[in-house]
């Protein structure tokens, strides 16, 4: 099986080859096109170039853009006027399959790192997205983290709304607050793989289920039932949502880092390498 993907890709490289010296022989067609050859050729309907299909892109261009400038020929105008459009307009062509070209050599590149690895053992594998946390972000779990706080927000204040005045709104409002911070400081911390609140997010992702199904309800009295219907969606749904980030992205954090301390005492990367 990884044979015939193998074999596919090498095909879709030598395609993408094959249509890059195509491109580049358009492209060296265009550019040494000069305008008094450009002029006799839709004069006397010379062949430029018995190797470009006369039905090609770039002919049906050329043809369409030759036909106005003769025809400005014969109007009168300039022949500074039509250079100057004749070499804005080959610039323009020029660019064009400059940017093709570049596009195809993009994909090839892409197609060979695929080809690469998927000629990696699973070891070799496990070890390159290892390896690559090293100078990667977490950038995933960062954001993860970050969107749990917006989510606090709205809730907080769907939750605000319905909640009797008394000395645990105070309560409620200061522990939100320290709760965003927490959360502002863990997603900067699982950014850089630090451990050091990797447990804590853990146990917030709990918190945050027992205070939904047990502390709003019985010990702040918080009656649901008084929430309009997308408010009631957004504390569970919202709280559900925060506690399953918070546990997933603390687990998944400290898998990260341990792999990385694995990797580094078996000698695969160091410190000092680290530090450059």
């Amino acid at each position: 099986m990884m044979q015939q993907n193998n074999e596919k890709l090498l095909t879709q490289i030598q395609q993408l080859d094959e249509r890059n010296a195509y491109l580049s022989r358009k492209y060296n067609f265009v550019i040494n096109l000069d305008i008094e050859s450009f002029k006799k050729y839709y004069k006397g309907n010379e062949v430029i170039d018995n190797d470009i299909n006369i039905n090609d892109d770039i002919y049906n261009t050329v043809i369409a853009k030759g036909a106005k400038i003769v025809k400005k020929l014969d109007s009168g105008i300039s022949n500074e006027e039509i250079d100057n459009e004749f070499h804005d307009w080959k610039d323009q062509i020029g660019y064009d399959l400059k940017l093709s070209i570049d596009k195809n050599n993009r994909k090839i590149k892409h197609i060979k790192d695929r080809i690469n690895w998927n000629n990696l053992s699973e070891n070799d594998k496990k070890d390159f997205k290892v390896d690559i946390t090293f100078y990667k972000a977490n950038v995933s779990g960062y954001w993860l983290v970050l969107s749990t706080v917006l989510i606090s927000l709205l809730s907080l204040i769907s939750l605000l709304d319905v909640m009797e005045k008394s000395f645990w709104v105070a309560i409620v409002v200061l522990l939100n607050i320290a709760f965003l911070l927490f959360l502002f400081t863990a997603a900067i911390k699982v950014k850089n793989y630090k451990n050091v609140l990797n447990v804590p997010l853990i146990v917030f992702g709990v918190y945050i289920l027992l205070r939904l199904f047990v502390l709003y309800p019985y010990l702040v009295k918080i009656d649901y039932s008084l929430l309009s219907g997308g408010g009631k969606f957004l504390i569970y749904a919202g709280s559900i949502y925060i506690a399953v980030v918070s546990i997933y992205v603390g687990v998944t954090s400290q898998i990260k880092i341990d792999r990385q301390l694995k990797f580094i005492e078996a000698g695969k990367i160091t410190q000092k390498h680290l530090s450059k």
